[in-house]
């Protein structure tokens, strides 16, 4: 009997809502599934033959150089990973954005600095043209480190941004605030097929759209013109993920991509708990 195990962190040790009801779906399909915390499990203590799901592993980026490791231990063991380790390491690091651009995505306007850059805040908006930005690490989750700026506040906004540098590559991102008044979008793929919608809002004053942060998600239904120019973020990778979600914003009847994520997407099966069957039937068939 295969042994499907998804890995979480030590904030969500066991499964998530969503996770639950994918883990039901596979136990249904005949499957053991289980969840363990990525950085309590070593690869060469896992039995041979084990799938591992990265699914709540939502403090990697507090662990980067580790979590690299550690998915690169799996994939010399040949365990089946979903995502792939290759697709994995790539989305770790928002610099991907930089490549969707290459291949003809429409992203935000964004200054991509590298670590220990001899720069300055006002400099990167400088050079974007931007009133507003957002400054974010090109490592993180959950909008970790991540805060709004202005030509007005730069100057009060150096020292962060100087310290965040020195840590790490750092993403300077024009504001915009469709945001505020329209939320985001955020597409969910199972093998590369859509499933479902779901838009995703701040809470009044702010403009992170996620749950710790005070933000809502109902399902919607997406128009068709955004369910085609997120088909073609997936279109430009390499693989066919089993799972990813896609997030943007309509900019002037546009969708520009915020973000893509291949690595530990929340999927929100807990809305359209059918999505979940399609999950494990797609996992299974992968397997």
């Amino acid at each position: 009997m295969t042994t499907v195990l998804f890995a979480t962190c030590r904030a969500v040790p066991s499964f998530t809502p969503s996770d639950a009801l994918a883990a039901a779906a596979l136990s249904a399909r005949g499957l053991t599934v289980r969840s363990a915390i990525w950085d309590s499990t070593e690869p060469r203590d896992l039995d041979a033959g084990t799938v591992v799901v990265m699914r709540s592993v939502w403090d990697y980026h507090l662990h980067a150089d580790r979590f690299r490791g550690w998915i690169t231990g799996l994939e010399h063991r040949r365990f089946r990973v979903f995502n792939s380790p290759a697709l994995s390491r790539w989305n770790m690091d928002k610099g991907y954005l930089r490549d969707l651009r290459r291949g003809k995505i429409e992203t935000l306007p964004t200054s991509f600095v590298p670590k220990g850059e001899r720069t300055t805040l006002a400099h990167e908006l400088g050079a974007l043209g931007a009133i507003e930005a957002v400054v974010k690490p090109a490592i993180s989750a959950s909008a970790h480190d991540t805060w709004r700026t202005s030509l007005a506040a730069v100057a009060d906004d150096e020292a962060r941004f100087t310290a965040l540098l020195a840590r790490g590559a750092v993403l300077v991102q024009e504001y915009t605030h469709t945001i505020e008044s329209e939320g985001e979008w955020s597409l969910v793929f199972l093998a590369g097929r859509f499933s479902h919608a779901v838009r995703k809002r701040p809470k009044a004053g702010d403009f992170r759209v996620q749950r710790e942060h005070g933000g809502t998600a109902t399902l919607e239904r997406a128009p068709a013109a955004v369910i085609a120019a997120a088909s073609r973020v997936l279109d430009a990778l390499d693989e066919v993920p089993l799972f990813a979600r896609v997030d943007g914003i309509e900019i002037g009847g546009r969708f520009t991509l915020m973000e893509l994520e291949c690595l530990d997407p929340e999927l929100f099966f807990e809305l359209v708990p059918h999505a979940a069957e399609s999950f494990a039937a797609a996992l299974v068939a992968a397997i």
